[in-house]
């Protein structure tokens, strides 16, 4: 079986305890307007065109068979995506890195073999691998089967999720999951369908019949300043996490890092004008959680 992954990182410390392999696959049914990786949503290669790095050496505009590549009056290079068929050639013959494929169809066996070649360092870690996005159940197949294989090798899993998937499709993968770090944006499902194009329904319901097979959870919030951190939110979110009898959760606070790719993939990044939150304006929620709520809370 193969499936659609746009990253495999080696090393990683951010995405579960000790070291780490995370495989990030391409796809997602979400569309939250602060997402880091909008090279994840689409479940297609997609070409990024990063203009801050081109020579102006003309190089695609030759190569490219489609003729998506033009020059402009003023010299600078345009990309027609109409006319795009996605090939890679013009990434692969960039000079300077300006173009870049993301996305390849990639089997069980080599994403298992990739992720196993520095077992070593799990063990002495106390690490082994995240499945992220994406949203990884859009390919619950393809990750169930990764899963297994890396069970069969004794290695720790983790499966980064928005739990947005049929059921069937999650309880297929969960037998091979050693934790799952599960976010929810926010608890009224009206506003995390504004917010993100879906209902939290299904999620919510997913969450808890997970919890009910005593499964390991790590609960995740995002926080994205005036968007999901007023009072309101922050107590609908303390109340919900109580009654489910969640001990913990990881804050995940907004940062920009992901704009240059909107721009790349000639996306509206539309919260250009959002600022990343002070020290103390975390620490004000994150003592809130606490005192009022009982959680413990860790600030990724």
């Amino acid at each position: 079986m193969d499936g659609m992954v746009f990253d495999v990182q080696n090393f990683s410390l951010n995405d579960g305890p000790g070291i780490r392999t995370t495989i990030f696959f391409k796809g997602c049914p979400l569309r939250c307007s602060w997402c880091s990786n909008p090279e994840s949503q689409n479940a297609q290669e997609e070409l990024l065109y990063y203009k801050n790095l081109c020579l102006s050496c003309y190089s695609c505009v030759e190569a490219c068979p489609q003729g998506a590549n033009k020059i402009k009056k003023d010299k600078t290079l345009f990309l027609d995506r109409s006319a795009c068929r996605v090939c890679g050639i013009c990434a692969k013959i960039c000079p300077s890195g300006a173009r870049v494929i993301s996305g390849k169809r990639r089997s069980a066996e080599e994403i298992a073999a990739a992720s196993t070649k520095d077992s070593l360092f799990y063990r002495n870690s106390g690490g082994g691998v995240t499945l992220s996005g994406g949203e990884p159940l859009m390919q619950a197949e393809f990750v169930r089967e990764i899963a297994a294989k890396l069970k069969k090798k004794g290695l720790h899993c983790i499966l980064d999720t928005s739990g947005y998937a049929p059921w069937k499709k999650l309880h297929e993968v969960l037998p091979y999951i050693d934790l799952l770090y599960w976010d929810i944006k926010c608890i009224d499902p009206s506003k995390h369908k504004r917010l993100t194009g879906v209902s939290n329904n299904l999620i919510i319901s997913n969450l808890k019949k997970t919890l009910r097979l005593d499964k390991k959870v790590v609960f995740r919030l995002p926080l994205i300043p005036g968007t999901n951190d007023s009072d309101s939110d922050i107590e609908q979110m303390g109340i919900f996490l109580r009654r489910l009898g969640i001990g913990h959760v990881d804050l995940l606070p907004y940062h920009n890092l992901g704009a240059g790719k909107y721009k790349a993939l000639d996306k509206v990044y539309f919260l250009s004008s959002k600022k990343n939150y002070k020290r103390e304006e975390i620490a004000r929620i994150s003592k809130r959680l606490e005192t009022e709520y009982g959680l413990s809370v860790s600030i990724v």
